[in-house]
């Protein structure tokens, strides 16, 4: 019965969904480019979209290449990718994904859209569009290409984002990358495949996870130095240096409204409704934002971080290394505006 009436509920709820996305939501696109933001799941994604997404004119598709989020309706327009990760495309499938984001950019397609207007302080009528990608990163630069938007890259240090994960009880997806060939062909040799193998098979489950992070990054990290054009954005620096970071992505987007952006940074956002950040939302104040960083290094030993780290040395990853909470930015030169801080 009860299971019943779960299911009825969800129902209605994507049928008002659709009803609003359809006939209230008012989307004209501008002459200002739209920004794709690129993350892992638990890496502040969530609350950097609703950061970028204040801004006045803003609307948001959260997880739009997501195939156990997205409608029913919009699974039909997508690659059918395993473990929803779009790792390389065909011609065919370049056109699906291609028709599918002119739907998106053009107010003709929904996905995980705004659609409670009423309740966070949303407008109907919007003109620019974040899409929040977590699982299309390997395709970034076709995305770049095809369709010329502001491209922010963000991270998080592998073991804290993992160890959401895991709290979260979320499968592993980079099983996804090392049965896909032409990735194999192009970054893992064969020694790097047996290394990827034998984690799956015998890892723990925090290095299995922080694996999943590297497979999943290890292209778009690749591809930072030479795409200086790209924002990249730590969701350390995020937190511990939010007026630089909110000021540098309000010239580098075009966004005006940094007051607003600041704002939004102490609101959680709303994926905190899930358990491994219950909590930590209290905590509000810079210091205690900065503490909250190191904080996984209570939850894992000395031996236990070096063994998931060695798995970013491993794969040829310089950009978190072992005993340090920050991205080291010797690994690329960081495609950033400069500000005084």
């Amino acid at each position: 019965m009860f299971d019943n009436y779960e299911g009825v509920r969800e129902s209605f709820k994507l049928f008002a969904k659709e009803l609003i996305w359809f006939f209230l939501a008012d989307h004209v696109p501008s002459d200002v480019k739209d920004i794709f933001l690129y993350a892992s799941r638990r890496s502040g994604s969530t609350l950097l979209m609703e950061v970028l997404a204040c801004n006045k004119g803003m609307s948001y598709s959260d997880q739009p290449f997501g195939l156990h989020t997205i409608t029913p309706w919009n699974l039909n327009l997508l690659p059918l990718a395993e473990y929803s990760q779009l790792i390389h495309l065909d011609k065919d499938e370049e056109l699906l994904v291609e028709n599918y984001v002119k739907g998106l950019l053009g107010g003709r397609i929904y996905a995980n859209a705004p659609w409670r207007f009423w309740r966070y302080g949303l407008t109907i009528k919007t003109n620019r569009i974040v899409l929040k990608i977590t699982d299309a990163k390997s395709i970034i630069e076709w995305l770049d290409g095809k369709f010329n938007p502001y491209t922010v890259v963000m991270t998080r240090h592998p073991i804290p984002q993992s160890l959401s994960v895991i709290r979260n009880g979320w499968d592993c997806t980079g099983k996804a990358f090392i049965r896909n060939d032409f990735f194999i062909k192009k970054y893992l040799n064969d020694d790097r495949l047996k290394f990827c193998n034998n984690i799956y098979k015998k890892g723990t489950k925090l290095q299995r996870h922080v694996l999943d992070w590297s497979l999943e990054n290890m292209i778009m990290i690749n591809k930072l130095k030479e795409n200086n054009h790209w924002i990249y954005v730590s969701y350390e620096r995020l937190v511990s240096s939010p007026d630089y970071v909110v000021n540098m992505l309000s010239k580098s987007l075009q966004l005006d409204d940094v007051d607003a952006m600041l704002d939004s940074l102490n609101k959680p956002s709303k994926s905190s409704k899930l358990k491994s950040n219950i909590g930590k939302t209290k905590k509000l104040c810079k210091q205690d934002k900065i503490d909250l960083l190191g904080k996984w290094k209570d939850k894992v030993s000395e031996s236990e971080e070096r063994s998931a780290m060695d798995i970013l040395f491993e794969l040829g990853i310089g950009l978190y290394k072992f005993g340090e909470f920050y991205p080291s930015m010797d690994s690329f030169e960081q495609p950033m505006v400069s500000l005084e801080k």
